[in-house]
């Protein structure tokens, strides 16, 4: 190979180096903080034990294919997590304080820097029966997420902290699964004020709220709590439209 042929290959590997250095800090990155809804749980006459959907099907990514190229969607979804509250069990070899969310937030967006925007769409399990939290004291948990959130810088990293989305979770439907029915007994009335209650905590917290009533309304899993193949596809659709004003 000659010297010229030499240099020429250079400058076209360099070329490309540098073209895909240019792709990848122009994609948008965007994290997606849930529980079993973003997990992908499959709602099923018998309750539990259930498998999850496949990723393209659940809204997330839904959401990532309507955003297309330029953005790359990661999800963290864990089954009963909540805003602020440990489980009152283990899960298998999940501890208790695993299923808290704002303690495990940190560590999360930490392990997906860098990060153009957190999504959280939690609060559904705190309506658990044994729980007995208000539909306001729900909505705190969820702004106080946003505002670890906003002060997430990742460890020993430059990343700047990410932009924050709270989404407010639906209300639930009609529960066609009496295990639901009694682990969620007086929580469908409370999931009906989270649309008041997220966007008047949104409002004081500063926090950008998107309500997943106004993309899907209620639940339509048959067990009243977990989203249908419809619910994804509607709430995913919407919220790229949103992801893509708030990262324009």
């Amino acid at each position: 190979m000659s010297i010229k042929t030499t240099i020429a290959a250079g400058v076209v590997a360099a070329a490309s180096t540098l073209s895909t250095a240019s792709a990848e800090e122009l994609t948008k990155r965007v994290l997606v903080y849930g529980d079993s809804n973003a997990w992908g749980w499959v709602p099923i006459a018998e309750g539990f034990p259930t498998t999850r959907l496949p990723d393209a099907e659940r809204f997330a990514g839904v959401m990532q294919a309507a955003l297309g190229d330029g953005y790359e969607v990661v999800v963290d979804g864990l089954n009963n997590r909540t805003t602020d509250i440990d489980d009152p069990q283990d899960w298998g070899n999940v501890p208790m304080r695993s299923f808290n969310g704002a303690a495990d937030l940190p560590a999360a967006i930490a392990r997906e820097m860098p990060l153009d925007l957190v999504i959280i769409m939690l609060g559904t399990n705190d309506v658990k029966a044994g729980f007995e939290r208000t539909p306001e004291r729900v909505a705190e948990g969820a702004m106080a997420l946003a505002l670890i959130a906003k002060e997430s810088q990742g460890v020993a990293t430059a990343y700047a902290a990410p932009k924050v989305l709270v989404v407010t979770p639906p209300p639930f439907g009609a529960f066609g699964v009496e295990a639901f029915a009694q682990f969620y007994a007086g929580g469908d009335a409370k999931s009906a004020a989270f649309s008041a209650t997220f966007a008047d905590a949104g409002k004081a917290a500063e926090v950008r709220i998107f309500d997943a009533r106004d993309a899907m309304g209620a639940t339509s899993g048959i067990d009243g709590v977990h989203f249908s193949l419809e619910d994804h596809t509607q709430l995913g659709s919407a919220l790229a439209t949103e992801v893509s004003s708030i990262l324009k």
